[in-house]
């Protein structure tokens, strides 16, 4: 297993045939083997004290590109299920780690839904284990 470091507070977990680079703007993960499809966050600090529901800011995004889809909420993230729009399956999260909000989508091929799906919860799984 590798490690990305992004900030003391926010560190990923993922196998050692992904790579894991920050370009652009945003966190990007992917099998530099066998690319099937993309994992990649964005990271924003709400205002200071102020509440953001992660369901409803999920939703807010997700509404004006998709119908029928369906937000679930747990303790540490708000997510969707696949989403198909033209020929590309997405999955999208809003997830909280200490002052931040981190939006991460992963998106592959239609004929390739679910292959990655047990290395992208593992590597949304390690943000809230890992410990350096």
């Amino acid at each position: 297993m590798q490690h990305y470091h992004h900030n003391e507070n926010l560190k990923f977990d993922y196998p050692d045939d992904w790579t894991g680079r920050y370009d652009d703007g945003l966190i990007l993960f992917l099998n530099k083997e066998a690319t099937i499809g993309a994992l990649q966050f964005t990271v924003f600090y709400p205002p200071e004290k102020k509440e953001v529901s992660l369901k409803d800011w999920l939703e807010e995004q997700l509404v004006d590109y998709y119908t029928g889809f369906t937000v679930m909420e747990n303790k540490h993230y708000a997510h969707s299920r696949y989403i198909i729009s033209d020929g590309r399956c997405w999955r999208h999260w809003a997830i909280r780690k200490d002052d931040m909000v981190l939006y991460g989508t992963y998106n592959c091929d239609e004929s390739s839904q679910g292959i990655e799906d047990k290395i992208v919860d593992a590597i949304i799984d390690s943000i809230f284990k890992m410990k350096y």
